[in-house]
């Protein structure tokens, strides 16, 4: 990785963290470790780096055209069980990439990954949109291309015994009139969430779980 060498570079790298933090926001309390920041701007400095553009302020953070790098983010280092079970899955989007589904019949294994003390488990599908930044001469700093910026959309299935071995489908689409852009890029992410039932409440286990990128189109 390469970091941001000048205030240009820095503010633009700023920016395009902080509007992939918008599109996560539903999984930064739970989902997240304290280094995820970190990794993330290491992640748009290397994009930002990868533009060929030559000279001061023209430099473009251009997320569409490195969509396979973001596909490195990791979002907790120490919860990664749900890279366990996401081969199970199919993962598909449509053409449009304003809706995509995770599915699968019989799944297995979530007893073996589950925190002791869990009961119940249930999926998550998280999609979230992040635009190419460019530098604005007249705003004079680093703005999205697109006013979907930062939009996310998610569902989650419902709450599954940790022995079950149930069929999963998990549709999530953007709001109405909402479709992606070239310059838009989407970001469909998939986690696993494991609680312990008291009575007719579910109650959230810290530990295991964890989310993962599916994929970025």
């Amino acid at each position: 990785y390469t970091t941001c060498d000048s205030i240009v570079s820095k503010n633009g790298c700023a920016a395009g963290v902080k509007a992939l933090r918008k599109g996560f926001e539903l999984l930064l309390a739970d989902h997240t470790d304290s280094r995820f920041t970190g990794r993330l701007m290491k992640i748009v400095a290397e994009i930002f780096r990868r533009d060929d553009v030559k000279g001061k302020m023209k430099k473009s953070v251009l997320f569409s055209q490195e969509r396979p790098y973001l596909g490195m983010m990791e979002f907790n280092i120490r919860k990664r069980n749900i890279g366990r079970l996401k081969h199970q899955f199919d993962i598909s989007h449509a053409e449009s990439r304003a809706e995509a589904t995770i599915s699968v019949k019989g799944l297995l294994s979530a007893s073996a990954i589950s925190p002791g003390g869990a009961t119940h488990f249930r999926i998550l599908n998280h999609l979230s949109i992040v635009s190419d930044y460019c530098y604005s001469k007249s705003n004079r700093r680093y703005e999205p291309v697109s006013m979907l910026n930062g939009m996310s959309a998610y569902g989650y299935s419902d709450y599954f015994a940790v022995l079950d071995n149930p069929n999963i489908e998990v549709r999530v689409e953007f709001r109405d009139g909402v479709w992606p852009l070239e310059e838009d890029t989407v970001i469909q992410c998939m986690g696993v969430e494991f609680f312990q039932k008291t009575g007719e409440k579910y109650f959230l286990f810290r530990s295991g779980g964890g989310v993962e990128i599916c994929e970025v189109f």
